[in-house]
C-alpha cells in the first residue's frame, strides 16, 4: 500500500512538473513572440520614418532645384536687358511717336514707311477690319516712361519700351458725346513691349515686330 501510494505520488509529481514545464515553455514562447512582434513594429516604424525622411528630403531637393533654376532664369533674363545706347534711344523715340500718331490716324501709307513689309501687312489687315466695322483705334497721351534694350545684334536692335497712355476706339459715324464717353471710360494704362527693329538699305530704323 505504501509502495503504491509512493508510486502514485511520484507519478502525479512528475505530471505536475511536466505540466509546469509546458506552461513555462508556452509562456516563454509567447513572450518571445511578443518581443519579436514588438521588434518588428519598431523596425517597421523605423523604416517608415526613414522612408518619410527620404521623401521629404527628395521633395526639398526638387523644390530647391526648381527655385534655383527659376532664379537663375530670372538672373539670366536680367543680364539680357541692358541700358539703351543714347543714340539709339533718341532715334527710337522719334520712331515710336511717329508710329503711334500714324496708327491713331489710320495713316497706312506712313505706317508702311515705318514698318517692314511683312509686319505692315499684318497690321494693315487689322486696321482694315476695324475700319470696316466703323471704328478707329486711337492712342491718346502716350508717353515713354523708360527705355532699355535686349542684348543682340547692333543692326537688329530690340528696344524694351515702358509707356503709358490711353488706347480706345473712336466711332466716326457716332456722336461726339458718345466718343467722348469712350475716351473718359478708358483709364490711363502703363505697359511694356519689346520692339524688334531692323534697318533698311538707307539705314533707317523700321519696325519688324512688336511683342508683349
Amino acid at each position: 500500500m505504501t509502495l503504491l501510494t509512493c508510486f502514485v505520488a511520484v507519478t502525479l509529481g512528475g505530471c505536475a512538473f511536466s505540466t509546469t514545464k509546458i506552461v513555462l515553455a508556452a509562456s516563454t514562447t509567447k513572450t518571445q513572440q511578443q518581443a519579436h512582434t514588438k521588434q518588428a513594429d519598431i523596425s517597421t516604424n523605423a523604416r517608415l520614418n526613414v522612408a518619410g525622411a527620404l521623401v521629404i528630403g527628395a521633395a526639398a531637393i526638387v523644390v530647391g532645384g526648381y527655385e534655383l533654376k527659376r532664379q537663375s532664369g530670372q538672373q539670366g533674363m536680367s543680364h539680357d536687358i541692358l541700358e539703351i545706347d543714347p543714340s539709339l534711344s533718341e532715334e527710337f523715340e522719334s520712331l515710336y511717336y511717329d508710329v503711334q500718331d500714324a496708327w491713331s490716324e489710320n495713316n497706312q501709307f506712313r505706317l508702311s514707311e515705318l514698318m517692314l513689309p511683312t509686319f505692315f501687312d499684318k497690321r494693315k489687315l487689322l486696321l482694315d477690319q476695324w475700319q470696316a466695322a466703323g471704328k478707329v483705334n486711337r492712342y491718346e497721351g502716350m508717353i515713354i516712361v523708360r527705355l532699355e534694350q535686349e542684348r543682340n545684334v547692333r543692326n537688329a536692335p530690340r528696344v524694351v519700351v515702358t509707356a503709358q497712355g490711353r488706347s480706345f476706339f473712336e466711332y466716326p459715324e457716332r456722336s461726339a458725346k458718345y466718343n467722348r464717353e469712350q475716351y473718359e471710360q478708358t483709364l490711363i494704362r502703363r505697359f511694356t513691349e519689346v520692339w524688334e527693329l531692323n534697318r533698311d538699305s538707307s539705314g533707317q530704323l523700321r519696325v519688324a515686330q512688336i511683342r508683349a
